[in-house]
């Protein structure tokens, strides 16, 4: 037994004792009966009370766990939904990278073609240049050569 049941069995006890010692008139008894059948009245009461607001409180629990539950759906929805956009933006990066990576790949190899280009170009300028510098030293040979003759003729 826990101390609150010896506690009444004890006061149950000194009750009984007090009824033996004292006598009690009819009004007495009266009062007390009217007393007893109130205060069985106000356990029938708090008994009733007790009774509702534990079914308040069930209620309130399935309440709150319904509420719980629907936000724990909310949030892994929500989740979800973060994580279909993160991957949605990691295809559009990944593509835009992609994108740009061909792009610059296609304009360093367009630059290396025109230096490739440019320099067999001046190559072939260069020794273009070259044929028409001999070419330019070895007419102005000859006409010196002629220029030479035509004034050994004159003379």
């Amino acid at each position: 037994m826990n101390s609150a049941q010896l506690e009444i069995r004890q006061e149950k006890g000194d009750n009984k004792l007090k009824l033996n010692e004292k006598e009690y008139s009819k009004d007495d008894v009266g009062k007390l009966l009217n007393e007893l059948t109130d205060l069985k009245s106000e356990k029938k009461i708090t008994a009733l009370q007790i009774t509702l607001l534990q079914q308040e409180k069930a209620k309130l629990q399935q309440q709150y766990e319904a509420l719980y539950q629907r936000h724990k759906q909310e949030t892994e929805l929500q989740q979800l939904q973060h994580f279909q956009t993160f991957r949605n933006y990691r295809q559009v990066f990944e593509r835009q990278r992609v994108a740009l990576d061909q792009r610059y790949r296609q304009v360093l190899e367009d630059a290396v073609q025109d230096a490739v280009y440019l320099s067999s170009r001046n190559n072939e300028l260069h020794d273009e240049n070259q044929n028409l510098k001999l070419e330019n030293a070895t007419l102005r040979d000859r006409m010196t050569i002629l220029e030479g003759a035509s004034k050994s003729k004159a003379h």
